[in-house]
């Protein structure tokens, strides 16, 4: 008769172990002990970071540590392919009277106003800087005006002046 000492441990293939050896197996780190047993912790994965406001946090698994590790990134919107970042502002370059903002939320669109404007003819308007608001140039003005005058047998066209736009006041 004899005796058997066991001076090994064994890892996750069978593979022999020395005391004080150290492995990771299925997201855990193990240890061979000194009584020649497997100890096995599940591994410690650090905190994701805490992400500041117009930030978005993205996560991912670690394949070397089994952990879920993460990063912050910068919020975007998204428009016609094109990103924004939380905070910027922009103007639709279909619709000049329209604006955007991208906020945490989303977009948000904004509609210029413009008060008061009235229907005038478009050689009589005058815009603001974004293209969008305009005012009509209604001062009174003269305007060129081709009259024909029939006078006895004698037919004649002439320019005259005539007065547009609001004239308080008319002059006989």
């Amino acid at each position: 008769m004899y005796n058997i000492f066991i001076t090994v441990c064994h890892g996750p293939l069978g593979e022999e172990k020395s005391p004080g050896d150290i492995w990771t197996a299925n997201c855990h780190t193990c240890t061979c002990t000194d009584a020649k047993t497997v100890d096995c912790k599940p591994n410690e994965c650090p905190s994701p970071p805490t992400c500041k406001t117009g930030e978005s946090l993205r996560k991912f698994k670690s394949n070397d540590t089994c952990c879920e590790v993460g990063y912050c990134e910068p919020k975007t919107c998204l428009f016609n392919n094109t990103e924004y970042e939380v905070g910027t502002s922009f103007d639709d370059p279909q619709n000049p009277c329209v604006s955007y903002s991208c906020k945490d939320t989303g977009f948000t669109a904004e509609v210029q106003d413009c008060p008061k404007q009235k229907w005038c003819a478009e050689k009589d308007r005058t815009y603001d800087s974004k293209k969008c608001c305009y005012t009509c140039n209604d001062a009174c003005r003269v305007s060129p005006v081709n009259v024909t005058v029939k006078y006895n047998n004698c037919i004649k066209r002439v320019e005259m002046a005539r007065c547009v736009g609001e004239c308080k006041t008319t002059f006989k």
